[in-house]
């Protein structure tokens, strides 16, 4: 079949810059797209991977490593605190030196560091191992979004890096899976009289296979287009653009576009690296766009404070859950913990996960790809903005519902609808970023949004074990009033 010809402007005049979005609407949605999708969502599975897999590895690991409660909430949270520290000079870099380059060669740094890991013998080189693989996910849990975004037409971009985020929700699944079939087995092997490879140090080779293969992946798929013409080499952005039109139609016949309109504000390469971050920043604080970047960062730190520092904790308060004979309400089942001597000090060290908690774990993985994909259909017919109220709205209530029902069944339907539609409120926020920002600081603006968000994380994963303890009711109502002003602040971005 013939290619519908591109009638972006009259063929007499080849030479016309044409604007780079009315291109990629020409260029449409087919197989360049689709294998886009399959690729960022397998690093969003990795991210997921090395952020929430310890959540399954450290309740087996703490009497390998004498972990206390303390101890498994800042392991927990270094992770998120490496990529809170780094994610303003990935910004930079994937905004002067390429996404493609930065996320390949970052993955291959996170799964050096996640295999490191498994060979650690104490709480602090975990820590330090914890953080620099943190430092490594950094740069890919930002830049895949911009890297994704500039592939799509507007029109099809939200909904697009929707699709792409049920990965994310796959992850929980193979979280569950593979720590439930490799935890059942409790085989040792001494490699020397301090050290011992037991099943939970394979996790974290296994928890990295997402990334590592991802990073492989890179080789066949070509950096962003927008990128090229925002560094000023358009001639790079058209053969970029050639191979998408291609992929998508088979030949180039009818590609007639000769010519970019040039990005402003572009990068300029003789800039020192000082000069040239503050050249980055600096668009960023001029209203009304510092505006909206306060408030794509206070929405990112509401929904990792309950994904990253709730959800991190899920596996522990649902396996006190399942550890009780009587059905209690959540703060009673933690109420209940503590005063049986069960929470933080046992005398006697056990690393049993009960089969029931990774039940549970997949449960919240299946709810979360199902919740994914609706949301994914529905941007087809909404605003991101209104699906981040609608999310955010929905979360708060269940995490003030779930105070008052015994059932634990309905505790896990109910902490699931919380922690997931917080979490992929991440995405659509992300998709509104990738917008509302200009290019030459598209991946600088979501990574600095998304470094505050970690910080987020890494707060609450750290302190909440010890906050929920002594206030377990005003812990619930505190996130759920944390979602609620996320929602409101919705009114201030650009329609």
């Amino acid at each position: 079949m013939t290619p519908t010809p591109v009638t972006l402007h009259p063929q007499k005049q080849p030479a016309v810059p044409i604007p780079f979005d009315d291109v990629l609407e020409e260029i449409g949605f087919g197989r360049i797209q689709l294998e886009l999708i399959v690729l960022c969502g397998v690093i969003m599975m990795a991210i997921i991977c090395e952020t929430m897999g310890v959540s399954v590895i450290l309740p087996a690991a703490k009497c390998d490593l004498d972990l206390t409660a303390a101890k498994q909430g800042l392991l927990g949270g270094a992770t998120f605190l490496g990529i809170m520290a780094s994610s303003y000079g990935w910004g930079y870099l994937s905004d002067t030196r390429g996404r493609r380059r930065v996320m390949q060669y970052a993955l291959f740094g996170t799964a050096v560091c996640a295999v490191a890991s498994s060979f650690a013998n104490d709480f602090w080189s975990m820590l330090v191992l914890r953080l620099l693989a943190g430092v490594c996910a950094s740069a890919p849990s930002a830049t895949v979004y911009a890297y994704l975004g500039e592939f799509c037409s507007p029109s099809k971009r939200a909904q697009v890096i929707s699709y792409a985020s049920v990965w994310a929700s796959v992850a929980m699944v193979y979280i569950a899976l593979l720590g439930w079939w490799i935890l059942q087995y409790d085989w040792s092997w001494a490699i020397c009289t301090d050290y011992q490879i037991r099943p939970w140090r394979l996790l974290f080779v296994i928890y990295t296979l997402p990334g590592f293969g991802a990073g492989l992946a890179f080789r066949w798929f070509p950096e962003s287009a927008k990128f090229y013409l925002a560094t000023g080499r358009s001639d790079r952005a058209l053969e970029v653009l050639r191979y998408c039109y291609r992929k998508n139609r088979g030949s180039l016949t009818g590609f007639e576009v000769y010519a970019l309109q040039e990005g402003r504000g572009s990068f300029d390469a003789s800039l020192g690296i000082l000069r040239s971050l503050w050249q980055q920043t600096v668009p960023l604080l001029r209203w009304p766009t510092v505006l909206y970047f306060a408030v794509c960062c206070f929405q990112q730190m509401s929904a990792f404070a309950v994904y990253g520092g709730l959800g991190l904790w899920y596996p522990e308060l649902m396996n006190q859950v399942s550890s009780t004979d009587r059905e209690l309400a959540v703060c009673s089942v933690v109420e209940h913990t503590r005063s049986t001597n069960l929470i933080l000090t046992q005398e006697i060290c056990t690393a049993r996960i009960n089969d029931e908690t990774f039940i549970y774990i997949l449960i919240m993985g299946v709810f979360g790809t199902v919740c994914s994909i609706s949301v994914s259909i529905l941007l087809g017919k909404f605003n991101p903005k209104i699906m981040v109220v609608v999310n955010f709205s929905v979360a708060a209530a269940a995490g003030i519902v779930m105070l008052f029902v015994a059932s634990r069944y309905l505790i896990v339907v109910l902490f699931c609808l919380e922690v997931i539609l917080a979490g992929f409120s991440m995405v659509l926020i992300n998709g509104t970023a990738v917008s509302i920002f200009p290019t030459q600081v598209r991946a600088m603006a979501v990574s600095l949004s998304m470094m505050m968000a970690r910080l987020s994380s890494f707060i609450f994963s750290s302190v909440i074990g010890y906050f929920m303890v002594d206030h377990c009711e005003a812990t619930f109502y505190m996130f759920s009033g944390i979602l609620i002003f996320g929602a409101a602040l919705t009114v201030l971005l650009p329609r």
